[in-house]
Order: structure tokens, then sequence, then C-alpha cells
């Protein structure tokens, strides 16, 4: 599963931002989070799910820019911190996926979400 990867990914790099721009990262970061959070907590179906489309495509999105200009900012500072943040964030966000994926059609629903969030953070990483 695909979403994995941008959890992973963005977590790493948002969370891992230390420094005088640290806090701006990991606040805008879990702000992020919180907002899918929230749009995936009222869903309990494929049906709830379908009007979320744009909303969350453009919250993965916003997520992998966010982690993308993070990593970005880490490297002209030289910083290689270890991970960093908020555990409960991650771990709300990991639960809330976790619930959906049961409903049954919610994982090609939410691999679609991310499709253009995947192959920004794809393009970068194989650039660097």
């Amino acid at each position: 599963m695909r979403y994995c990867y941008l959890l992973a990914a963005c977590s790493l790099v948002l969370f891992g931002c230390r420094a005088k721009n640290e806090e701006y990262y990991l606040l805008k970061g879990e702000s992020i989070q919180q907002e899918i959070v929230a749009e995936l907590s009222s869903a309990q179906t494929l049906q709830d799910l379908l009007p979320k489309e744009e909303t969350l495509t453009q919250l993965f999105l916003e997520l992998s820019s966010l982690a993308i200009r993070a990593d970005q900012w880490k490297k002209k500072h030289k910083t290689r911190e270890k991970a960093l943040g908020s555990e409960e964030s991650r771990t709300g966000l990991e639960q809330e996926f976790r619930r959906v994926l049961a409903v049954p059609g919610a994982e090609a629903f939410l691999e679609k979400c991310q499709k253009q969030a995947l192959d920004r953070l794809d393009i970068y990483l194989g650039s660097h």
C-alpha cells in the first residue's frame, strides 16, 4: 500500500526539521494531518468518502509539498536530526487510515487521492 510511503516520508521529513524553522514545519505538518483526520473521521462508507476526494487530494499535495520544502531547508542548513514531533499526531493519522481502509473500496479511493502527492515525492526523492 503506497499510502504508507506518504505517511512515512512526510513524517520523517516534517518531524526531522530542527532549528529556528523547526516550529513552522512541525506545526504546519500537524495541522495538515489533523485536517486529513477530520475529513476521514466523518466517513463510514465509500459513499461518505467520495465527496471528499478533491479536499483529500489537495491536503495530500499540500503535505507532500511541505515535506519537500522541509527537506530542502534541512539540507540547506545541514541539519540531520532524528525525527521528532508529535507521536500523537502521527498515531492519530495512522489509526484513522487503518479504520478507513477497512471500508470496502476505500483503499483504491485513498490511493487515487494520494497519487499526485506520491508522484511528486517520488520525483523529488529520485532527484536527490
